[in-house]
């Protein structure tokens, strides 16, 4: 009888909410942090899949700076309420001309999106394309993350999205929701009643004291809840004890890329003070923070790996993370070698500007920690070929930083000749390291496409774009070996060809969105990477003008034959 009502009350209050919402952070949800669900493809905890649903449906971690565990709770313990708030995001004008909502706003209800008979029809378009199998433009793209970001809030406020049950007896390898726990569900058929009722329960009284905000009961509930799921597992033959579950935790508490790049920074700003005041403690403290932030940054990256099973360099915010590592690691040994600080001042900021671009743009980078595609799963092939041929990008991007200075000096600076000179051989050096790495990946890139669709080339954009970079900083190399370029030209070149390296590394996947690698497809971001290349080819073209009127060889870049 006692199971029974507390089925029924759990039954009524999830179904069911009143007309208040409680405070996502009166209680703690820490006790939760055990708990595990099976999402993506990977089991996790359930704490990570609330923070990567908030990154998809507001596009913030911490959206109104709530937690994304208790707010979530919330959405559980209240869904009508919280149905009526706006909180999931849209910001892509052309759609919200589209289903004609308001051009003012950036967060809407999912009630008022659900109800929007313009986007339900302009979804049905979309479908329809889908199915005859046409290509979607950005806007018909943004309506299907629209609808996912719909969708996730939906299933996790109704408690479908939560498979947090382990039982997979009926459907193999799937683990079911609270909901499927219901009698007349019959994924749930087999399970001992003891622990479906159970479960249940204290699901319910978590739900309910978390919106009542008991603390103490809350706790208890959540701690056996825990208890209760390893039961059910056990049940099923699910070891938990193979899945990382601690790292990941510490992984999501440590947040490493995100303080790496505020230590990058930091170092940047000391090293920056150090060379105009020419203080010895300053440039240790710098040089000591740029240590820390690679030994988290390193740290940051082995946990991922970890708790991945696999290197995390399959999609663009793991290359983002990698290549900007790369940077630090080349900076280091290239710094040590020749002794030259700018190294490590470079890849300061270069690493730390890439690192912020992982941590604030998460519509776009998606750092969600994801199964692989299954043209990816050979491990050997995704080290050899794409850990190979990013390294070669942050070889570059260390290249395109001390460039940037290099045309500072000649643009504003005083440097003697020598100076230009010394400068001009960090930016070849760290080229050639870049050349080697990306021709090597690139013809390992043909081996891996050999094993995997069975040709070595085939004109694909990612493969020609990966081609045309390689060619272009050839180029260089070889016009300064053969005397057409001058220092100057060697410095404009390795700003200019990273635009190569751009488009092959953000072009093929953001914009052209064609080709074998759909693997690494995605959108946005395209306005801000425009800004930046056009600002950045403005520097390049006001310091070339300044250089050419100033320079004793006026309107020369090469070398006399």
């Amino acid at each position: 009888m006692i199971k029974k009502t507390a089925l029924i009350f759990f039954i009524a209050f999830l179904l069911c909410g009143n007309a208040w919402a409680a405070k996502a952070q009166s209680v703690n949800p820490d006790p939760l942090k055990y708990l595990l669900i099976q999402d993506g493809g990977r089991v996790k905890p359930v704490s990570t899949f609330f923070m990567e649903s908030m990154l998809v449906i507001t596009g913030k971690a911490r959206f109104e700076n709530e937690d994304p565990t208790a707010l979530c709770l919330a959405w559980i313990s209240d869904p009508r309420a919280y149905e009526q708030k706006r909180f999931i995001l849209l910001a892509h004008e052309s759609l919200k001309r589209m289903i004609q909502a308001d051009l003012k706003r950036k967060y809407f209800s999912a009630l008022e999106l659900a109800q929007n008979q313009e986007f339900q029809k302009f979804l049905k378009e979309v479908d329809a394309r889908q199915k005859d199998r046409k290509k979607l433009n950005n806007t018909e793209l943004e309506a299907l993350r629209l609808y996912g970001r719909l969708d996730r809030f939906y299933g996790i406020a109704q408690g479908t999205a939560l498979k947090i049950v382990p039982f997979n007896k009926v459907s193999k390898n799937a683990w079911i929701s609270p909901v499927d726990l219901m009698p007349g569900h019959e994924l749930a058929e087999g399970m001992d009643v003891k622990l479906r009722f159970d479960f249940l329960a204290v699901f319910g009284t978590v739900v309910q004291t978390f919106k009542t905000k008991e603390k103490s009961t809350f706790n208890t509930s959540a701690k056996i809840l825990v208890a209760i799921q390893e039961k059910i597992a056990a049940s099923s033959g699910i070891n938990f004890s193979k899945y990382p579950i601690r790292q990941e935790i510490f992984y999501n508490a440590l947040a490493p890329f995100a303080r790496a790049w505020k230590l990058y920074l930091l170092a940047f700003l000391f090293l920056l003070t150090a060379a105009f005041w020419k203080n010895i403690w300053i440039e240790r403290a710098g040089f000591f923070v740029f240590a820390s932030g690679f030994l988290i940054h390193t740290l940051g990256f082995v946990l991922r790996s970890w708790i991945a099973g696999r290197p995390p360099v399959s999609n663009m915010y793991e290359s983002v993370i990698w290549v900007s590592w790369g940077v630090v690691f080349f900076a280091s040994i290239l710094g040590v070698i020749y002794r030259q600080k700018i190294y490590i001042l470079a890849a300061a900021l270069v690493s730390a500007i890439a690192l912020i671009l992982a941590s604030s743009t998460a519509t776009v980078l998606n750092p969600q920690i994801a199964t692989l595609e299954p043209v990816l799963r050979s491990n050997f092939w995704l080290t050899i070929h794409v850990m190979t041929i990013t390294l070669s990008y942050a070889a570059f991007a260390l290249a395109f930083g001390i460039g940037h200075y290099n045309l500072y000096l000649y643009g504003w600076g005083k440097a003697s000749k020598e100076k230009l000179r010394a400068v001009n051989l960090y930016v070849y050096r760290a080229i050639q390291i870049g050349v080697i790495l990306l021709a090597a990946g690139t013809i390992l890139g043909g081996v891996w496409a050999n094993y995997s669709w069975g040709r070595f080339w085939g004109w694909d954009p990612k493969e020609v774009w990966a081609l045309i970079a390689l060619l272009g900083y050839l180029t260089i190399l070889h016009g300064r070996h053969a005397g057409w370029l001058r220092e100057f030209g060697m410095a404009v070149g390795s700003v200019i060809a990273f635009l190569g390296v751009l488009m092959a590394w953000y072009g093929v996947n953001f914009v052209l969105g064609v080709g074998l690698h759909s693997y690494g497809f995605g959108g946005g971001g395209l306005s801000y990477i425009l800004t930046a290349v056009i600002f950045d080819l403005g520097f390049v073209g006001f310091v070339s003008l300044r250089h050419l009127q100033v320079s004793p060889t006026k309107g020369k870049l090469a070398n006399k034959q």
